[in-house]
């Protein structure tokens, strides 16, 4: 909705396009009630920390293939086992 709003306001051609403060002002923007506002915030930050251990998760897995390459399977079994408890 904000897109079509957008780009119902942008003035130019050639590629050049613009959009005047006061076509700006005339966009319209729901404002959610706290519930909702709430459920996103926490939607949003439950992805990051996701994020943060699946990231975490493949720093261990690389480590894990090196010190199977260097120490063996069960080492790196071991090195797994004891990253996913920290992670």
């Amino acid at each position: 909705m904000g897109q079509w709003q957008i780009e119902r306001h942008i003035k130019g051609s050639s590629g050049q396009v613009e959009l005047y403060p006061s076509d700006i002002a005339r966009i319209m923007i729901w404002d959610a009630p706290d519930a909702v506002q709430q459920s996103v915030r926490a939607a949003i930050l439950s992805a990051f920390d996701e994020e943060r251990r699946a990231n975490d998760l493949l720093d261990a897995a690389k480590r894990a293939v090196e010190i199977a390459i260097e120490d063996g399977e069960p080492a790196a079994m071991a090195y797994l086992d004891q990253a996913e408890g920290a992670i």
